[in-house]
């Protein structure tokens, strides 16, 4: 370093001497804070006291079905305290599904699956289901029978309100 360089350095430095008090006690906060540091990163870990540890809850399986049970025979769950609820009658599904229709020459035809989809059958209309219904009617996409002494239909599709669709009615 020149000569000229120290004289303008130490001119510099001149204008600090007012704050060489807080400089002195940051330099003596940072030493001790160091040095601190290193007394607890040398110093042995403490030791672990297993005395408080816990043992994790066992699992076990929720068992509803007394209460359920409780729960189905309170009073709460009938019209009237003292009288029994009637049983719901169970409506059984018919052993066949009805699947589609399809056009054999002039003829519509119901298709039906039976055994849960393991067998397709196809009827047409007089025909009898397999739980003894008569087929009354097939037209594309429905199929009406009688049951019972009543008539039902079977439509795979609703009617459509829009007009672009294809299928849909149209007025005029």
């Amino acid at each position: 370093m020149t000569k000229d360089r120290l004289i303008h350095l130490l001119a510099s430095l001149r204008i600090l001497r007012f704050y060489v008090p807080h400089l002195t006690a940051l330099g003596a906060a940072i030493i001790a804070g160091i040095a601190m540091g290193f007394v607890t990163i040398m110093g042995r870990p403490p030791a672990v006291d297993t005395t408080d540890r816990w043992a994790l809850p066992r699992w076990a399986p929720y068992v509803a079905g007394p209460k359920r049970d409780e729960m189905a025979r309170a009073s709460i769950w009938v019209e009237e305290p003292g009288k029994k609820r009637d049983e719901a009658v169970k409506v059984a599904a018919p052993p066949w599904r009805f699947i589609g229709t399809v056009r054999d020459g002039e003829k519509i035809l119901a298709v039906i699956e039976l055994d849960q989809g393991k067998r397709v059958q196809r009827l047409s209309q007089g025909e009898a289901l397999p739980n003894g219904a008569q087929i009354v009617r097939v037209s594309a996409g429905e199929m009406s029978y009688s049951e019972n002494d009543a008539e039902m239909t079977l439509k795979l599709f609703g009617v459509t309100k829009d007009e672009n669709f294809p299928g849909a009615n149209k007025k005029k």
